[in-house]
């Protein structure tokens, strides 16, 4: 499918957890082999780079994953609890980006799958393409399983981050006599300087909407 461009044009860019770029070109698929025990989520991010904002939507026009796994859909303005048969992207600005993402969770199941969405502009029809999320899941896939959240501690500050930007969940340090020296709500960054408190062990304990727990003990020297 070849895009036709009407005094605007889009770049997409892909956008995995290690934080690499690549360019767009018409009909992307972003193809992931990948460890049976694998949960993460990968990107595909859409930038608006003409002079006036645009609308975006999006439809799943083919659903190829397979039983065992499970998946959810998050984009710009929604997660969605499934996979969506569409939505909107909603109005991008000129420089601001949108994105489609996939929560994919391989759950000890091996195989191959794939999702397709075709993305279109209710105020520009001729504008149109696809982006494609391929997963092989093997037995010792070249991607690991990563955590829903990293736990970083670098320079006496303790930094979170979530692959899921709309997640929602509890922050929470504590000393080691059990004392909790921070209690805050998740975002997709949160950053405290435990280097303001006294030298010792700390426990990083984060807990998302779901229930899922990730824990860190940290040494505050």
């Amino acid at each position: 499918m070849r895009m036709k461009i009407i005094n605007f044009l889009l770049v997409f860019v892909s956008f995995s957890a290690v934080g690499q770029f690549t360019n767009y070109l018409p009909n992307r698929k972003l193809e992931k082999t990948v460890s049976k025990d694998y949960y993460n989520t990968e990107y595909i991010y859409i930038a608006n780079l003409t002079e006036n904002p645009l609308s975006l939507n999006f439809e799943l026009i083919e659903d190829n994953l397979i039983n065992g796994w499970s998946a959810t859909v998050c984009t710009n303005t929604k997660c969605y609890s499934d996979l969506p048969n569409s939505g909107s992207l909603g109005q991008i600005s000129t420089s601001e980006q949108a994105f489609v993402s996939i929560n994919l969770a391989a759950n000890e199941t091996i195989g191959n799958g794939s999702l397709t969405f075709l993305i279109t502009s209710p105020t520009e029809p001729s504008l149109k393409d696809t982006l494609t999320f391929i997963f092989n899941v093997t037995a010792d896939g070249s991607v690991q399983a990563q955590p829903w959240a990293k736990i970083n501690f670098t320079n006496g500050i303790v930094t979170v981050l979530l692959d899921n930007p709309f997640l929602k969940g509890n922050l929470q340090i504590f000393d080691a006599s059990g004392k909790p020296v921070l209690d805050t709500d998740l975002s997709s960054i949160v950053s405290y300087p435990l280097r303001e408190n006294p030298a010792g062990i700390y426990i990083v304990f984060i807990r998302d909407e779901n229930d899922r727990i990730i824990q860190r003990k940290i040494v505050n020297t």
